[in-house]
C-alpha cells in the first residue's frame, strides 16, 4: 500500500511534464514521425502500416524514458538531495523503481496517444491478428522500459555530461532492438547486442501479433528474463552504493 501510495505520489508531483522538452517527445514528436509515415504510405502503399504506427508510439516512449529515467538520480545530485535520500528511511532502490514505473507509464500513455494520433488525425486503420499477444507484448514492453530506466538511472549518474550520452544512445538502441530493421537481418557482430536489449524480444512479439505469424511465449519470457535480470543487478549495485555511504558517509563511484 506504501508503495501504491508513493507510485501515486510520484507520478503527480515529480514526473516533470512542465519541462518543454518532454512536452515535445510527448505531443508533437509522434505527430511528426506519423506525417512522414503519412507520405511513406502515398509512395508505398504496402507498408505495413501497423508495424510502423507502433514503432512511432515506441520511438516517443523511449526517447521520454531515455531522457527522465537516466536524469533520475542526476537531478537529485544537481539539487542536493541525493546525500539525504541516501540518509533516509525509504531505499534508494524503490525511489529509483518508482521514478522508473512512472516515466513507463507516460511512455504507455505516449503509445496510446500515438494510436489516437493515427486513427483521429490521419485515419489509419489499426488491425491486429491476435489481440491478446499485442496487449501481452505491450505489458512485457513496459516492463522491460522500467528495468531499462532503472540501468540508465544508475549508469547516467556516474557521467557529468549525461544529456551528450543520452543523445548518442536514442536510435542506436532501438535499430539494435528491431524496430526498424529484424534483428536476423543485422550484422552478426550486432546480433549478440540486440538479444541482451530487453525491447528486442518485446518488439518482436509484438510485431508478430500485427502480421499475424504464429504465437510463440518464448519472445514474451525471454523479455520477462532479461528485464528480470537488469532488476537484480540493479538491486545489487543500489544496495552497495546504500552500504557504502552508511560505513563511510560518502558516496563511493557517484
Amino acid at each position: 500500500m506504501i508503495a501504491l501510495r508513493l507510485l501515486f505520489f510520484n507520478l503527480i508531483k515529480f514526473t516533470d511534464l512542465r519541462n518543454k522538452f518532454y512536452q515535445w517527445i510527448i505531443f508533437c514528436q509522434p505527430l511528426i514521425f506519423l506525417t512522414i509515415l503519412y507520405f511513406m504510405l502515398k509512395v508505398n502503399p504496402a507498408i505495413n502500416i501497423d508495424k510502423y504506427i507502433f514503432a512511432v508510439g515506441i520511438i516517443s516512449a523511449w526517447s521520454f524514458i531515455l531522457y527522465a529515467s537516466g536524469t533520475a538520480l542526476i537531478s537529485e545530485k544537481w539539487g542536493g538531495t541525493f546525500e539525504l535520500i541516501l540518509g533516509s528511511n525509504t531505499s534508494l532502490f524503490r525511489i529509483v523503481l518508482t521514478k522508473s514505473v512512472c516515466n513507463s507509464l507516460i511512455g504507455l500513455l505516449n503509445i496510446c496517444l500515438t494510436i489516437l494520433y493515427a486513427q483521429i488525425i490521419y485515419g489509419f486503420e489499426i488491425h491486429t491478428s491476435n489481440l491478446i499477444l499485442s496487449i501481452s507484448s505491450l505489458i512485457v514492453l513496459i516492463y522491460s522500459l522500467i528495468s531499462l530506466g532503472m540501468v540508465l538511472a544508475v549508469l547516467c549518474s556516474l557521467f557529468n555530461n549525461v544529456f551528450e550520452y543520452q543523445n548518442l544512445m536514442v536510435f542506436p538502441f532501438l535499430i539494435l532492438s528491431g524496430l526498424f530493421i529484424p534483428v536476423n537481418d543485422l550484422p552478426l557482430i550486432f546480433q549478440p547486442i540486440s538479444y541482451v536489449i530487453p525491447m528486442t524480444w518485446s518488439i518482436k512479439s509484438l510485431y508478430d501479433s500485427l502480421i499475424g505469424i504464429e504465437f510463440s511465449y518464448f519472445y514474451l519470457l525471454g523479455g520477462i528474463l532479461i528485464s528480470s535480470f537488469y532488476f537484480v543487478l540493479t538491486y545489487i549495485f543500489i544496495s552497495k552504493i546504500e552500504l557504502i555511504f552508511r560505513k563511510t558517509n560518502k558516496i563511493g563511484v557517484f
